[in-house]
C-alpha cells in the first residue's frame, strides 16, 4: 500500500532547517510560524528527517502523523516537496512506517540527549543567523516538551512532539523526480491539488484509475 506525504521545501537535504519553504511558496510557506515584527520564519519538524542521528535511530516526523491516528503500519510513503518554481518533486521514500505513541516519548528524549541532540538543535537554529533563529529554537523546545504525539483536538496551536514516526528504512533520491505533470489536475475524492497537502498521508495506489500517469510512475518505482 503506497501513500504520499509532503515535506516543507529544504535546501540542506532535510538534515537541518533552512527557512527555504517561505521562498518556495511566494513568501507564505508551510510549517511552524515564528514571527518577529514584520519578519516571518517557518520551519517544519520534518526538516531533520534525514539527519544522521534520528536516521540512525529510525525515527522522524511527518506532519500527517501529527494530525490523526494511523493504527496500521504503512508499507511505503512517497515523500514529495514543492520547489520554488512551483514544481512538485519526488525526493525520497520511507518504508515500514509506524506512528509513535505517547509512552515512547521519554525514551526518545533520553536517547537523543545522550547524543547531544539539544546542542545540535541549538547550533542548527543559530546557523540561520538572526533573532528569528532564537525564537524558532524556543518554539522547537515547546514541541520537545510535549507529552503527546497527536495534536490535541480543537487546539489551534502547533502542538505535538518533535518526532512522531518510526520506520524500517528511509532513502533520499540522488536525483529528485519532477511530478508536476502528475500534480496538475490531480483529483482524489473530488478534491483537486491534493499533492499539495501536508496534513494527510494519501493512499494512492488503490484510488488512481488505470492509465493514470502517477499510478504508472508508482508501478515503475515499485511503490
Amino acid at each position: 500500500m503506497t501513500h504520499i506525504a509532503r515535506l516543507v521545501y529544504n535546501t540542506a537535504h532535510w538534515q537541518q532547517p533552512t527557512n527555504a519553504d517561505v521562498f518556495a511558496n511566494n513568501g507564505i510557506g508551510y510549517g511552524i510560524v515564528v514571527n518577529y515584527r514584520e519578519f516571518t520564519y517557518r520551519f517544519g519538524l520534518e526538516e531533520w528527517l534525514f539527519n544522521k542521528i534520528p536516521q540512525k535511530e529510525k525515527i522522524g516526523f511527518l506532519e500527517c502523523y501529527r494530525q490523526r491516528i494511523y493504527a496500521d503500519i504503512v508499507d511505503k510513503i512517497m515523500l514529495i516537496t514543492r520547489y520554488p518554481n512551483g514544481s512538485y518533486y519526488h525526493i525520497g521514500n520511507v518504508y515500514g512506517v509506524e506512528q509513535l505513541v505517547d509512552e515512547e516519548i521519554q525514551g526518545i528524549i533520553e536517547m537523543l540527549l545522550a547524543q547531544n541532540w539539544d546542542k545540535i538543535i541549538e547550533e542548527h537554529f543559530a546557523a540561520l543567523g538572526d533573532v528569528r533563529a532564537f525564537l524558532a529554537h524556543t518554539e522547537y523546545q515547546n514541541h520537545w516538551q510535549s507529552v503527546t504525539i497527536i495534536k490535541a483536538a480543537g487546539d489551534n496551536n502547533d502542538t505535538g512532539f518533535c518526532f512522531n514516526i518510526k520506520y524500517k528504512k528511509i532513502e533520499l533520491l540522488k536525483t529528485p523526480i519532477n511530478l508536476t505533470e502528475f500534480a496538475n489536475g490531480f483529483v482524489i475524492g473530488n478534491k483537486a491539488g491534493r499533492l499539495a497537502n501536508r496534513y494527510d498521508a494519501i493512499n494512492l495506489i488503490n484510488k488512481l484509475p488505470i492509465g493514470n500517469p502517477l499510478k504508472q510512475y508508482l508501478i515503475t518505482q515499485n511503490l
